[in-house]
Parts: structure tokens; sequence; C-alpha cells
């Protein structure tokens, strides 16, 4: 034998402990609530960031000195559109620095903003236009093609700032080709047209690379964005283009995107930990093969002492058992004594509460009297406040009629004015000009360039028509192929679930259905259901007729078959709780379920279709009547015909004199729905359309489904190969024909540009031509009179107002005496209600007391008898216990043996003992026992390192959880840094007209500045028209300081110009954060009038010429006026729309 060394013995019991080990849990972290501790975790103080700012301001400033008409790479140069929206084929070039596109409404502006997203790779529900891509293309064409020239550097200075300069040059095109069937593909080109990819990648990577962000709304402002967002008054709706506008969403995205990602490190470390433990459970194993060998050593020494023990653990064993007898006995007397207690306690109590109960009711009776006197006194209050208020509502109506025409005199003054000017500078315009002649000469250049245009329009139509007809064709093989590829995928589908639904049959309905099984069995057995559920239905349908598995399928529907049904709520919840174990949150994976209280078969022989041909419930066969049950309520299945011929049935059905009675509905072998006509309805027919018409759950012959699934398949892969060769054909004519359009279109547009602006040359000359001289005496009469009238609405007016604050007084008394008085006669009402509370209380408690009582009284005499019972058990254990302590001091020579352990116990290690010498007699080699000893040695280590291991990986996820600690307090350190950016020049901008005003942004729910909670995710814009302190100055006094800010507290209270001016200075101040090379507004100036557009057109083009070098395009329905700086600026007019 091999002695078991000390060493030995430690290592023997030397563990891992996991359980002290914590495992990091997924961290739920609040990134919007910030601190000033995250802003220092940044590494840059408040004022540090202030100061870059007055920096950086400094420093545009200085590098504005000299306009820049170069514009700066990543511009656009071009825009070509084909069969796009409204055009058919339209170019415009734009310039690298401002750019305005003007045409009226419906001549395809928004077609351009549209173009840009899409172009650049976005996605089409981003444009806030169409369904889909393919609602992008024209009408009655099969695809539309965009073209984009982006400037990659402009000279050699900036060609490092070009992307892959050497291999695109100064100019790269890109290209994405729209289909009808909602798919596109691109071609990145180099400047002389090569192909260098037809990979979004690269698309991706330019406008990585350029800083291009169309889905940002800075950079692509379209109409609906504007709309909602920056004209809502919505103070969330402005927030949320905020965070869009400076990233800030983005930023969190991706900071819970890596939050996740360490979330699933932890689960990591979580099965690291498992295999750690699975070792040790190994490690056991080898810890009671190394008992063993120390108890082979000792094993007859320890038997012998074990024989001796047992005589005591009788005897100890029968000491237990007096012990817990007499404490029976024991608590037997303390139960007795305790219910007399609570007897005498019950019948006190229910006396005092009699009494209180006497008390309450006289009180109740004495309250409902005044209640009835005090209401008469509330409806005459009540009706002089109604007579009051229609007093005071009838003045309000006068007063509001008089403002209406007060402010129509006003608005029809301004108008007349306006008129007068405008015939003014008209007759002064008008000189004596030879306007025929120059028109006559227009008309004959016309004629010349219309024929030239006609010939090139005859050439495209007609190879427009040739390239139609090609792309039918291949439009429709298209479709071909795609069908034949879903139907050949969806029958290989359906053979994998066939050949599943062989070897376990709920496999054919949903996913997991056999584990639902598996728990509802679990939970029958548990008792946990009051009624068994049934499910899924489809089991329990036994077609006698195999034929009719389609059309059965097409009755009762996938989500019916799949169903289970159970007998009340109670069980329901149940059943939800199992499929959320199985299939988890996401409630539209879960089967339905059907609530209904189970009842015998419904009688309806009465009530059935009469026929020869079986109704539903005949041929379905269920023998369960929950389930039968069910489907006769929700589909009426006894009412339903099944009439496999297609023919027979619309004979028998669509005669009212031949159609069955009682019969609602039919459905044929092909799954047809047939409705019989009537004396009030005629015969109805709805073929099924699906092209399969092999049953799916409801399956008895799976080797014949499987063959024709198979049969399915490969002809479905021959037709889509077929499909494909036709398409490859089709597309390399379409390629040589499209050239061709390409060049004779370009000639054609050219052309067409030239007529367009002789046409307007002409239309302007003969428009001068028939300007004639108005008269503007009556005008100003009409003046004078609206003046007169304004001056009388007014006097009106304030007089009205007058009576009306009068007629306010009196109904504020009459509201606030009926108030008061319902409010006293609501307080007694309510103060009968808990009176009648506590009487029927009271009640509850007297009966329960008397309950008490009576089961009290039966108490003790269950525990009389049970005393009785003890007392001569106690006896007789007292008697075995001496006999068996004599036994045991006997067996030890008078020696006492201290244990705990059972008799039972002890013969178990006896038995134990014997079994182990005799199962490892093999351990008694010296050999086998260094051995054993070795490899769990060996284990001992591996366990020692895996745990070091999850030590050190454990470590690495508190120093993660550390970094991402850093990285919210720079994003909260970013989002400071931006608001400060936004609000210097916000305010910079504003100062360029007086105007002052600040831009705040509430992340989470907080109090304001102004000591006001403000709501989270919310944007607060404050502007002041006028010079905060110059008001102040005027007016002297801290009032005026408060009455400046309740005036202009929000946008609310601006005019028409001065909000507008201000959502011009928020766009601005967004550019200054925005880094890509261009912006593109749509029609922001279109609701604005004719004096604050010009103030925002000219600080627009102020901020693009002065304080930036992006470009700038900008879309409007509107003519411009005369603009600075002309040199800077391309203006391009859209053609007239096309009219029905």
């Amino acid at each position: 034998m091999v002695s078991v060394s000390d060493g030995d013995d430690s290592d023997a019991e030397m563990s891992v402990d996991l359980d002290a080990t914590e495992v990091p849990e997924g961290s739920d972290v609040d990134m919007e609530v910030a601190d000033e501790e995250d802003l220092n975790n940044g590494g840059v103080t408040r004022s540090q960031i202030d100061n870059r700012i007055a920096a950086l301001h400094s420093e545009n400033n200085e590098a504005m000195q000299q306009i820049n008409t170069k514009g700066e790479p990543g511009h656009i140069q071009q825009i070509v559109l084909q069969n796009f929206m409204c055009h058919e084929n339209f170019t415009v070039n734009l310039g690298p620095r401002i750019n305005f596109i003007i045409g009226p409404n419906g001549s395809g502006k928004s077609a351009i903003l549209a173009a840009t997203i899409l172009g650049f790779g976005s996605r089409s529900s981003h444009t806030n236009r169409g369904s889909g891509l393919s609602s992008f293309i024209k009408t009655g064409q099969s695809r539309a093609k965009i073209t984009i020239k982006l400037c990659n550097y402009i000279d050699d200075e900036t060609k490092s700032e070009g992307y892959r300069p050497d291999m695109y040059g100064k100019t790269i095109i890109i290209e994405r080709v729209i289909y009808a069937t909602n798919v596109s593909n691109y071609k990145i080109r180099d400047q002389n047209g090569k192909v260098i990819s037809e990979k979004k990648e690269e698309v991706d990577n330019i406008t990585k690379h350029f800083d291009i962000l169309v889905d940002n709304p800075v950079c692509v402002l379209t109409q609906e964005i504007s709309k909602n967002f920056l004209n809502s008054k919505n103070p969330k709706d402005k927030f949320k283009f905020f965070t869009k506008a400076t990233q800030l969403e983005d930023v969190k995205r991706d900071y819970e995107t890596a939050l996740s990602h360490k979330d699933n490190s932890v689960r990591v470390l979580e099965d690291k930990c498992s295999t750690i433990k699975m070792y040790q459970v190994t490690l056991k194993n080898y810890d009671k093969k190394v008992k063993v060998i120390k108890m082979l050593q000792t094993s007859v020494e320890k038997m012998k002492t074990l024989a001796q023990e047992s005589f005591w653990a009788i005897c100890y064993s029968n000491k237990r058992d007096l012990d817990k007898e007499q404490a029976i006995f024991n608590a037997l007397e303390a139960k007795y004594e305790q219910a007399n207690k609570n007897c005498e306690e019950s019948a006190q109590k229910m006396a005092h509460l009699q009494s209180k109960k006497d008390e309450l009711i006289q009180d109740v009776d004495n309250l409902t009297s005044r209640v009835e006197a005090f209401k008469l006194e509330l409806d005459a209050a009540a009706a002089e406040s109604e007579n009051a208020e229609r007093a005071l509502a009838s003045k309000q109506r006068e007063i509001n009629r008089l403002t209406t025409e007060i402010r129509r005199n006003k608005q029809n003054i301004r108008t007349v004015k306006t008129r007068i000017e405008g015939i003014e500078l008209q007759n002064r315009e008008r000189e004596n000009i030879d306007f025929e002649a120059e028109i006559e000469q227009i008309r004959a250049q016309i004629e010349t360039v219309e024929e030239e245009q006609n010939a090139l329009k005859e050439k495209i139509a007609k190879l427009q028509a040739e390239r139609e007809e090609l792309s039918k064709k291949r439009s429709h093989y298209a479709e071909d192929e795609r069908r034949a590829v879903a139907r050949f995928n969806s029958a290989n589908s359906e053979i994998e679930r066939l050949n599943r639904s062989q070897k376990n049959r709920y496999e054919r309905y949903k996913p997991n259905t056999s584990r639902v099984m598996t728990e509802i069995e679990a939970a029958v057995q548990a008792r946990h259901f009051k009624r068994r559920p049934f499910g899924p239905i489809g089991e329990y349908i036994q077609l006698q007729d195999p034929s009719a598995a389609f059309a059965a399928e097409t009755l009762l529907n996938k989500n019916t078959l799949c169903a289970f049904i159970v007998d009340n709520f109670d069980d329901s919840k149940i059943l939800k709780k199992i499929f959320l174990q199985c299939y988890g949150p996401n409630a539209y994976s879960h089967p339905d379920i059907i609530v209904r209280k189970y009842a015998p078969l419904h009688d309806v022989q009465h009530y059935q279709a009469q026929s020869e041909f079986p109704n539903f419930l005949q041929l379905f066969n269920i023998k369960e009547p929950e389930v039968a049950n069910c489907l006769i309520d929700h589909f009426s299945i006894e009412k339903m015909l099944y009439i496999p011929n297609f023919r027979q049935a619309q004979r028998l059905l669509i005669n009212p004199e031949t159609a069955p009675r009682n019969c609602i509905k039919a459905f044929t072998e092909q799954g047809d729905t047939m409705m019989p006509a009537t004396d009030r309805n005629d015969y109805k027919c709805y073929p099924n359309k699906n092209p399969s018409k092999t049953p799916t759950y409801l399956i008895r012959d799976f080797t014949q489904a499987i063959a024709e699934y198979k049969n399915t398949a490969a002809f479905q892969k021959q037709a889509s190969t077929a499909a494909r060769q036709e398409i490859n054909a089709a597309d390399q004519q379409l390629g040589v024909i499209t050239k061709e359009i390409g060049q004779t279109d370009a000639s054609f547009r050219e052309i067409r540009m030239k007529l367009i602006e002789m046409k307007k040359k002409r239309d302007d000359l003969m428009e001068k031509a028939q300007i004639q001289p108005v008269e503007v005496v009556a005008l100003k009469e009409d003046v004078e009179r609206f003046t007169l009238e304004l001056e009388q609405f007014e006097i009106e007016e304030k007089k009205c107002m007058e009576e009306r604050n009068q007629l306010k007084e009196v109904y504020t008394q009459k509201t606030n005496v009926k108030n008061e008085k319902e409010t006293q006669y609501n307080e007694m009402v309510h103060s009968r209600v808990p009176t009648n509370a506590k009487i029927e209380n009271l009640d509850h408690q007297l009966i329960q007391l008397n309950k008490q009582i009576e089961r009290i009284n039966a108490l003790k005499e269950e525990v009389l008898s049970k005393k009785r019972e003890s007392e001569e058990v106690i006896q007789q254990k007292l008697e075995q216990y001496n006999i068996s302590r004599e036994a045991a001091l006997k067996s030890t020579n008078g020696e006492v043996i201290e244990t705990e352990r059972t008799l039972s116990d002890v013969k178990a290690e006896i038995e134990r003992f014997k079994e182990i010498i005799a199962e490892n007699e093999e351990m008694a080699n010296p050999e086998k026992q260094r051995e054993v000893v070795a490899e769990y040695k060996n284990l001992m280590a591996v366990v020692k390192r895996l745990a070091g291991e999850f030590q050190i990986m454990n470590n690495y996820i508190e120093l993660l959880k550390e970094t991402m600690k850093k990285r919210k307090a720079a994003y909260h350190h970013m989002r400071y840094y931006m608001t400060r950016v936004i609000n210097f020049f916000f305010s910079h901008v504003l100062k360029q007209k007086e105007f002052s005003g600040s831009i705040t942004p509430y992340f989470y729910d907080m109090v304001g500045e102004d000591g006001k909670q403000k709501k989270a995710q919310t944007l607060e814009v404050v502007i002041y028209p006028r010079n905060k302190e110059q008001f102040v100055g005027e007016n002297g006094s801290s009032q005026a300081t408060e009455a400046a800010s309740s005036i202009y507290s929000t946008t609310k209270s601006l005019s028409g110009g001065e909000r507008s001016y201000s959502t011009v200075a928020f766009i601005i101040a967004l550019w200054q954060i925005c880094p890509s090379p261009f912006r593109l507004l749509d029609e922001v100036d279109v609701f604005m009038d004719m004096v604050t557009r010009k103030i925002s057109i000219d600080t627009l083009i102020w901020f693009a010429t002065e304080r930036s070098s992006k470009q700038f395009i900008f879309l409007s329905p509107l003519h411009m006026q005369k603009l600075d700086n002309p040199e800077c600026v391309t203006i391009n007019f859209m053609p007239e729309p096309e009219r029905d």
C-alpha cells in the first residue's frame, strides 16, 4: 500500500472557488445624463472649449479674407437624370460655389435632390418620396439612371485631398441604374469614363473620404424635413433635427453597439467559467479516488469502530424520537391554551364592532338629509353661472368679428398700396421700343432651331422604342427568373420540412412546437393547468378523404392549424409563459391561443348544410368535442361543404333553387372558394391563385409529397437557367442602343436649351409690348376709404372690450360661487362613502369573527384528542430508549460514544466500506495508487491554470468597463463642444441684424437657467429681435429685462420674418460643424414674403461667400433678384413642366 503524504492531503483539499469570483454583468448605462465629472474625464475643461471656439472663429475670419471661387474637392459638377421621376433626359451643370436652381412647381426640382440622395448610395426612405426604388422610375419606363460627376481635386495643390487621384483623375463619375424590380447597380468611372468599380462599397468609400453625408438633414435639407423639424414648433422635433444634424444620434448608436460587444465578452467569460466548473467536477471524481486510497488503508479499524457506533446510533435515535414526541406534547399543550385565549378575545372584539356599527348607521342617516337640502342651493348657483357665461361668449364673438374686420382692412390697404407702386414702376419703364421687329427676328430663328430639334426627336423616339421593346423583354425574362428561383427555394424548404415531419409529427407546424408540447406535458403533470390545453389544432383533424387536405387548409389557414385551445384565462397565462420560454419575447412568432370554455359537442343536426356532399365537420372526423366546438364557433364548418369538382360545385351553387340548405360556403379540391346564390345575394367564386396545390400541415403521404416537390424544384431550376441566358443576350443589345441614344440625346439637349432661351426672350418682349398704363387715382381713393373704415372698427372694438371685461368679472364671481358650492356638495356626498365602506367592513369582520370562534372550538376538541394519544406514545418511547442504552454500554465496555448519525447511515457506511474494498481491489496495488495520485495532481494544475486565465480575462473586462466610462465622458465632451460651437455661430449670425439669442438642447429632464423644469430630448430656441442690453438701457430698470425675456422667450412670439431669419441662422450655425463639401436646400424660401426672402437669401449668400468655401445648391420656385458676388453664383432654370 502507498500512503498519502500530508502534502497530498493539502492538494486533495485544495479547490478553486469560482462562486467567489464575480462575473461582470452587462451594463445598463444612462448615456444621456452627464455631470461635470464626465466632462473632466474628457481631459478638457469648459473654459478651454470656449477658448478653442473663439480661436476657431478667429482663424475662420482670417482664412476668408479673400473669396474662394474654386470651391473644395468633393463638390458636385454635374447631375444627369434619365427616366427619373418626371425627367426623361435632364442635365444640370453646377458651379463650385453657390448655385440656384429655379423652376416652377412640378418642373422636377425636388427630383434633383432625390437623385443626389440615391446617387450617393442612400436608401429610398431617406428621400421621403415613394415606397421603393421602382417608384422613382418615370411612368412607362422599365429603369432609371442617375449620373453624378464629382470633383476629385481642383489643382496640384489639392491633389493630395482627392480620393485615389492617380486612378480617377480630377473627376469621379458615379452612376446608379434603378430597375422596376426594386434593384439597382452601380458603376464608378474615372474622368475618361472608364469603369473602375461596380461595388457599392466603393461609393461608400468615396462618400466617407469626402465626408459626404446625404442622410444628414443639414447637408441635404428636403421639404419634408424642413416642414417637420425646422418649421415645427414642437421642441422634440427640433431636438431630433439637432441630433441628426450634429451626428450625435450616430455617436450614441455606436456607443450602444460597443456596449453590446462588451456584454458578449461577458457571456464568453461565463462560458469559460462553466468550463472550469466542468473540470472541477472531474477533479472531484479524482478526489473521491484519493479518498478511497486513504480509506483502504484504515478500513479494518474503521469498520470495528462503526460496529460499536451502530449500537449508540440506535440509542440516540430512540432518544431523538422520545424528545420529538415530548416536543409534540408540549406544542399541543401550548396550542390548547392559545385557543382558549383566542376564543375570549374574538368574543370581546365582536361586541365592540357591533357597537361601532350602530353609531356609523346613525351618522349616515343624518348626513343624507343635509346633502339633499344643499343640492337645491347648488342648482341655483349653476344656473346663474351659465347665464353669465353666455353673455360673455356673445360679447367675445362680437370682438372677434371686429378684430377680423380690422385685420382685413389693414391687409386691403397694404395690397392696394403695393399695387399702386407696381403700376407706377411699369409706367416709368415703358419706353418707345420697336418690339415687333425684334419679335419677328426671334420667331424666324426659332423656326430654324425647331426643325433641327424635330429631326433629332424623331431619331431619339425610334431608338427609344427599340430600347423599350428590349427592356420589356428583359424585364419579362428577369421576372421569369425571379419566380423560378423563388419557387425552387420554396420547394427545397418544403422538402426539408417534410423530412423533419416524418421523424417528428410536430415539426410540420411552427418551429419549437415539439419543445412546447414537452413543456405543456410537464405543466399538466405538475397540475399547473386547471384543464389540459388542446393543440396544435391540426393534430386533432383526421380527414376521411385525404384529397380534401388542401381545401381544409384553405378554409382554416395556417394560424388556426397551429393554434392552441384553453378552457380559461388562467390557463392562457400559463401557456403564454411557456411560449415566452420557447419562442422568446417576439409575440408574432407565438402560436395563437383560443380561450373557450370546454363543453359537450354542439348539436348542429338542424343547422348543418344538407347535401349529398360532406360538410367539413363530417370530413374532419374530430374526436375531441373541445376542438370541434371551437371550429364550429369560429368557422361554422358544419355549414361549409367540400365539393371536389369545380364545374359540379358551380352548377350546384349558381342557382338558388339547387343550392343546398344552410350552406354558406363551399371549397373545391384545388382550394377554390364559392358562395351559393340566395334570394338576397348572388353567386360568388374566388379561384385559388396559389400555384402550389400541395397541403402543408394535413399531409398523410409524405413520400408522394416529397417526390412532387423534387419534380417542381428540377423544373424551376431549368426555367431559371433558360431565363438567365435570354437576359444576357438582351443586355448586350441594350448596351449598344443606349450608347447611341446618349450621343443623340446630348445634341438634342443642347438645341432644346437654346430654343428655351429664345422663346423666353420672345415672351418677355411680347409681355412688355402688351402692358397698358393704368389709372391709380381710383386705387388711392380705395386706400382712403379703407383707412376711415379701419378707424371706425377700432373705436367699436375698444368699446366692446371694456364691456367684455365687466362681463368677465361678473362671470368669474358667479363661477367662484358655483365652484365653492359644488366643492362643498361633493365633499358632503363623498363623506358618506367612507362611512358606508366602514359599515360594510364591520359586517365582514363580524362574519369572519363568528366563523373564527367556530373554528377555534373545533380545534380545541381536536387538540385534546391528540394530547391523550401523545402521552401513550411517550411512555413506549421511554422504555425503548432505556433498553437500547443498556445494550450500547455493554458493547463499548461502559464507554459512551457521541454520534449524530442514524443506524441506517452507519450501516450504509459499513456496507460502503465493504463495497469499496470489493470494487477497488486494484487500488490495493501501489503502482495504481501512485498513478491515480499523479493524475489528480496534474488535473489540479490544469484547474489552477484555467482559473488564472479566468482572472486575467475578468481583469480585462473590468478595464473595458473603465474604457466605456471614458468613452461616455468623451461623448458628453463632444456634445458640450458642439452645443457651444452652434450657439457661438448662431449668436454671431443674429448680430448681423442686431438680434441676439441662444440654442439650448436638453438631453435629459433637468431645471433650466430660468428655474423652470425642462423635458428630456427637447430643444429650446430663444430669440431677441433687438439687442437685449439696448432694450434694458432704454427702459432703465430690471423690469425691462424681465419684459424683454417674457416677450421674446421663444420663437412663437416672433413675426414671420423674424422667425424665418432665426431659422436661417440656425441652419448656418449647424453648417459650421458639418464637414460635407456641399449643402443642398429645397425650397426653404417658398413660404416667405419678398422682404423676408431677400434678407434670408442675402444672409445665406453672405455666409456662403465670406464665411465658407463649400458648395451650396438652393432649389426655389421663385426668381432671383440681383445678387452680390456674381462670380461665385451659378443660376440654372428648370424647363417648364409638361401639362396635360
